[in-house]
């Protein structure tokens, strides 16, 4: 009863940022440790197999980065092309889509808070 409700609101939000940073912090930890064991990547190619054969346990995106191309599903590769083309779409935000097909934790990150430079990285689940 001492706080008001924007007071509330407030010390929830700092609780629920905090908690969401350190999820953030051990995912990209875990990233780090399980890079040489070749159980994380961040090349493309890898992670899009590996998606499309569900083995991704944890995907991070960079927010805002767009590759364009798409998906070829069947051959398991990926079609780069031009922006200027309409029938262009965001390979990111296909393999966002497809990783929650496969039931993959998602997380949008911030450039700084990416463990990559690429702009994706993924956690493989074996």
């Amino acid at each position: 009863n001492s706080f008001s409700e924007q007071e509330l609101k407030n010390k929830l939000k700092t609780i629920n940022d905090q908690r969401f940073n350190n999820v953030i912090h051990q995912e990209i930890e875990r990233y780090h440790n399980l890079k040489n064991k070749d159980l994380s990547s961040d090349q493309l190619i890898i992670v899009l197999k590996a998606l499309l054969a569900a083995r991704v346990d944890t995907l991070m995106i960079e927010a805002n980065k767009i590759i364009p191309g798409k998906i070829d599903k069947e051959n398991q590769q990926i079609q780069t092309s031009d922006l200027t083309n309409p029938e262009t779409d965001d390979l990111l935000d296909d393999l966002v889509q497809q990783a929650y097909q496969t039931g993959t934790k998602v997380y949008i990150l911030e450039p700084d808070k990416m463990p990559s430079a690429s702009g994706i990285a993924a956690i493989f689940r074996f």
